[in-house]
């Protein structure tokens, strides 16, 4: 699976759209939807802030298995 497969499937499972990713992480949307189409690569930085501040796992639980989205409640 690669990276962006990863950042993609993360963020519908912790229920965030693009937009709210690219706010929490200062970015723009456009630039979370290259890296989740696998144009560009996000910096270490923005990379560990996704996971270990915004998903709140281990790096080696975003490497494992994808969850699927959340069911809405």
């Amino acid at each position: 699976m690669e990276l962006g497969e990863r950042i993609a499937g993360w963020r519908a499972w912790k229920g965030l759209t693009r937009r709210q990713l690219a706010m929490s992480l200062g970015v723009t949307a456009p630039a979370v939807y290259q890296w989740e189409d696998g144009t560009t690569m996000p910096s270490l930085t923005h990379l560990e802030k996704f996971v270990l501040e915004i998903l709140e796992i281990s790096m080696e639980r975003f490497y494992g298995r994808v969850p699927r989205a959340k069911a809405a409640s």
